[in-house]
């Protein structure tokens, strides 16, 4: 492998989709090298001559038809400082009822707070507002549903649980109720609990718990230190979706607190931020961007999001639509360039439907599907 080779680091969301990783990004980008005026036939292959440095995994190499390395994709494996340090309990666990409802309850008490707040206008806010009385609705529903199938199994449960319904409740009636609510969370469990994990993690990373977003941030300056040290010398680009954009902003920003110096991080080339949920958190914490600094000056950044994706952000205030030159005041230093992605809006039907959280995963999929990197390639692979 030509240590010349552009690299792309790609930050992957909380979602653990096929689509979601470094090789599936790689398929992408090939495909879409090939279908553009390039006399290269493109492909992707597997390098076992390439080595993952700390805080990165292997992806696939993008090579021509004469087997000529293009770009090298690496994926930043930040997900392990996630989690919290284990206690004396032991690791921590994954959330559960309990935890889940209370980081449900936390969030949607919090956008009562930032209700007025500039960052995203008022049909996102619904949006966000109904997934959350949702979400409480279904664990209240599965809670209640448990009771029911206690009870009408006919057990004695002390009281005052035993008589929440009244002595007279007819057993039968919570019984069909409550097996059907069971028979109904097993099937969307795994979703509920996943929304409630990403809440979660959201709440816990932005602020700063236990340093968690101090040391995921991290995981970025492994990256790029260790392909220094290997010898890399091509462009390092930074891709983020999702999550994982919010992780190489916070690299690329960092919060005074964190008082990071510019090396490694000044070798970074460019960052592409996609469905980046930092308008979402600037709704929660209104000085989450303030007072930061940029470690490598004139970064050059660009920004996608889909003005439909409730999590995507245009990095402007009073609207999710505008395109463009960041305007707002935190964000200007950095000239966030935004680019929207599809001409979809959320609508009132979309609202209802829960529309806004689907859009997120919208962006790109198989190799052969339309995809949001069309307009960015000449930055990784001028044509």
């Amino acid at each position: 492998m030509d240590k010349i080779t552009p690299v792309i680091i790609y930050a992957p969301g909380l979602g653990r989709q096929d689509a979601n990783t470094a090789d599936g990004v790689a398929e992408v980008l090939a495909r879409a090298i090939d279908r553009r005026e390039d006399p290269r036939t493109c492909s992707t292959k597997s390098d076992s001559t390439v080595l993952a440095p700390k805080g990165l995994k292997v992806a696939k190499t993008i090579v021509d038809d004469k087997d000529q390395a293009l770009i090298q994709l690496f994926e930043l494996d930040y997900a392990g400082r996630l989690d919290k340090t284990s206690g004396t309990a032991g690791p921590p666990a994954p959330p559960g009822i309990v935890q889940s409802t209370k980081y449900t309850v936390f969030a949607a008490g919090l956008l009562a707070w930032a209700w007025r707040r500039p960052a995203k206008r008022f049909m996102t806010k619904v949006q966000l507002w109904l997934g959350f009385v949702a979400l409480l609705a279904l664990i209240l529903a599965w809670l209640v549903a448990l009771y029911a199938a206690l009870i009408s199994a006919g057990l004695d449960l002390p009281k005052p649980i035993g008589g929440l319904f009244g002595e007279d409740a007819a057993g039968w009636t919570f019984g069909i109720s409550g097996t059907a609510a069971v028979v109904t969370w097993a099937v969307v469990r795994r979703k509920a609990l996943a929304l409630a994990a990403t809440i979660q993690h959201l709440i816990d990373y932005t602020r700063n718990s236990e340093r968690l977003r101090d040391t995921v941030c991290l995981t970025v300056d492994d990256a790029i230190a260790g392909l220094l040290d290997d010898g890399w010398k091509g462009d390092i680009h930074l891709l983020g979706y999702s999550f994982g954009s919010l992780v190489l902003y916070d690299a690329a920003f960092p919060h005074p607190s964190a008082q990071k110096r510019s090396e490694p991080f000044n070798k970074a080339a460019s960052l592409v931020t996609v469905g980046c949920p930092l308008d979402l958190v600037r709704l929660y914490n209104k000085d989450y961007t303030n007072g930061r600094h940029a470690r490598k000056s004139g970064l050059l950044w660009r920004n996608i999001y889909n003005a439909a994706d409730v999590f995507g952000s245009n990095l402007q205030d009073e609207n999710d639509v505008t395109d463009g030159k960041s305007e707002a005041a935190s964000l200007r230093a950095f000239e966030p360039e935004s680019t929207r992605y599809l001409q979809e809006r959320l609508t009132l039907v979309q609202l209802l439907m829960g529309g806004g959280f689907r859009m997120h995963a919208g962006y790109w999929g198989a190799a052969e599907e339309a995809h949001c990197f069309e307009n960015i390639l000449d930055l990784w692979l001028p044509a």
